[in-house]
């Protein structure tokens, strides 16, 4: 009856609750994780900026002929 709806949304309430907080604290770890891999790949790739120069940007796109072949 009545009590078995009441507890049905609660439970959806509460397991929406913890979905949300789930999602928020993947959400946080996969960010903090994409900045701490972006700050040191910026502090890496700065002292090979003046060798590499602009050919990093088409070796990401497109594999070399070696492995296209």
């Amino acid at each position: 009856g009545a009590w078995r709806r009441a507890a049905a949304l609660r439970f959806l309430r509460y397991r929406s609750v913890a979905a949300w907080a789930t999602a928020a604290a993947t959400f946080a770890a996969a960010f903090g994780a994409l900045a701490i891999w972006s700050i040191s790949g910026v502090r890496a790739q700065a002292d090979q900026k003046s060798e590499i120069g602009s050919e990093e940007l088409s070796l990401d796109r497109q594999p070399p002929d070696a492995l296209r072949s």
